[in-house]
C-alpha cells in the first residue's frame, strides 16, 4: 500500500512539473492584460526585466505571428519605439537588475486560442536573449440582443389593462 502511495506521489509531482515548467518558461516577461478578445485591438503592457549581471539591455523587439498585427508601439521614458504590422522595436538603456514597462497596441486574430509573441532582449555586449510571451485570445463578445423598449412598454400596458378588467369583473360578480 505504501509503495502505491509513493508511486502516486512521484507521478503527481511529475505531472505538476510538466504543467508548470512550460508555463514558467513562457512567463519571463510579464504581459498585462494576458487576454484579448478575438478580432479586437488591445493595449498590452510588457514588464521587461534585465536579468544579466553588469550588462545594459539596449533594445527589445517583439514579433507577432500571422493573423495578429501591431498597430502601434509607445515610447517609454528613455526608450524610443518603432513598429511595423509584424513587429515592434524599442531602443534605450536598461541597467542590470532594472525593469522597464513597454507598451503596444495589438490587433488580435479573429480566432480564439494561444497567441505566442516572440521577444528578444539585446544587450550592449552583443548578447541576445529570446523569449516567448503568451497572450490568450478569447472568443469575441457575443452581440447583445436588440432592445425593444416600445414593444415592452406596449406589452406592459396591455397587461395592466387586462389586470384592471379582470379585477372589475371580479368586483361585479361579488356584488348582490
Amino acid at each position: 500500500m505504501r509503495k502505491d502511495h509513493a508511486v502516486r506521489g512521484v507521478l503527481t509531482s511529475l505531472l505538476a512539473l510538466a504543467v508548470v515548467a512550460p508555463a514558467a518558461a513562457l512567463a519571463h516577461i510579464g504581459v498585462s492584460p494576458a487576454f484579448v478578445r478575438a478580432g479586437e485591438s488591445a493595449r498590452l503592457a510588457l514588464a521587461v526585466p534585465n536579468e544579466r549581471d553588469g550588462r545594459a539591455m539596449t533594445a527589445f523587439s517583439l514579433r507577432v505571428p500571422a493573423g495578429a498585427r501591431v498597430l502601434s508601439a509607445e515610447p517609454a521614458s528613455g526608450w524610443t519605439a518603432m513598429s511595423t504590422a509584424r513587429d515592434a522595436v524599442w531602443r534605450g538603456s536598461l541597467p542590470a537588475g532594472e525593469t522597464v514597462v513597454l507598451a503596444l497596441t495589438l490587433q488580435a486574430p479573429g480566432l480564439p486560442g494561444p497567441l505566442d509573441l516572440e521577444a528578444e532582449q539585446l544587450y550592449a555586449d552583443g548578447g541576445v536573449v529570446s523569449w516567448t510571451v503568451r497572450v490568450t485570445v478569447t472568443p469575441a463578445a457575443a452581440p447583445s440582443p436588440p432592445m425593444r423598449l416600445g414593444w415592452a412598454l406596449a406589452t406592459g400596458i396591455a397587461g395592466m389593462v387586462a389586470l384592471a378588467a379582470g379585477l372589475m369583473l371580479v368586483r361585479r360578480r361579488r356584488r348582490p
